[in-house]
């Protein structure tokens, strides 16, 4: 599925979105302000995000952040943060992405097999 996501973007490599993400992160939880990316909402308009791919995503950050030992708290708020995201980057149809650029395709994953 993230590999769908991810590839061919834009020369993006999988250390530059985690840099991204780990910044944004930083930001959303009183950190250091070092993110200089785009808000949510603006970073996926190209991407059909179902909540249904949101929800196995969210899942997964759930476990790897308790397979990392994340304490309960930090864990929880970071989860709540990831949520708080969902109604930016989730959309009920491809109608509603557009591309950020004249040149970006819009992204539409498969539904996962069940």
């Amino acid at each position: 599925m993230a590999e769908s996501f991810f590839a061919g973007k834009a020369g993006k490599d999988r250390l530059v979105l985690e840099s991204q993400q780990t910044e944004f992160m930083m930001l959303a939880l009183d950190g250091p302000k070092v993110f200089g990316g785009r808000i949510p909402r603006d970073a996926h308009i190209q991407m059909f995000i179902t909540d249904e791919i949101f929800n196995i995503r969210h899942k997964l950050l759930g476990d790897s952040l308790n397979e990392a030992g994340v304490p309960e708290h930090p864990r929880e708020r970071w989860l709540s943060v990831d949520e708080e995201i969902r109604r930016a980057i989730v959309k009920e149809s491809p109608d509603q992405c557009r591309g950020r650029y004249r040149s970006d395709p819009i992204i539409i994953v498969p539904k996962p097999d069940a």
